[in-house]
């Protein structure tokens, strides 16, 4: 069951790196926004990059094991 669990990680993990991380934060580049708007597109940024960190350490981790 461990070497389930373990390989299941590791799929997710290598979906996880094949999201479109960057391409996310880019997305409002260069368009004229509000200083309200920046701050909700800086808050939203923030918490997407932590629960990516978040996640991809806690998949790393579970891939690891067996």
């Amino acid at each position: 069951e461990t070497g389930d669990i373990t390989i299941e990680a590791t799929q997710a993990l290598n979906e996880l790196k094949k999201a479109p991380v960057e391409e996310l934060f880019n997305t409002f580049k260069g368009r004229n926004l509000s200083r309200g708007e920046l701050g909700v597109l800086s808050s939203v940024n923030q918490k997407l990059w932590l629960q990516y960190v978040e996640l991809n350490d806690f998949l790393a981790n579970l891939s690891a094991k067996d």
